[in-house]
């Protein structure tokens, strides 16, 4: 399995939590563990971290 989005690829996710449609950064690849790729992004507009 491959990653899907590069470190600094801008991405919006496809089912949002909140409606405000906010873009996210990738800022890093996590290793392949399951089944699905995961990544260590930061939000653009609140600069809040996330593992997705």
């Amino acid at each position: 399995m491959i990653h899907k989005f590069e470190v600094g690829q801008a991405v919006v996710p496809a089912c949002p939590l909140r409606p405000s449609r906010n873009t996210y950064l990738v800022v890093k690849q996590l290793p392949l563990t399951s089944y699905e790729p995961q990544y260590w992004i930061q939000g653009t507009r609140s600069g809040v971290d996330y593992w997705k």
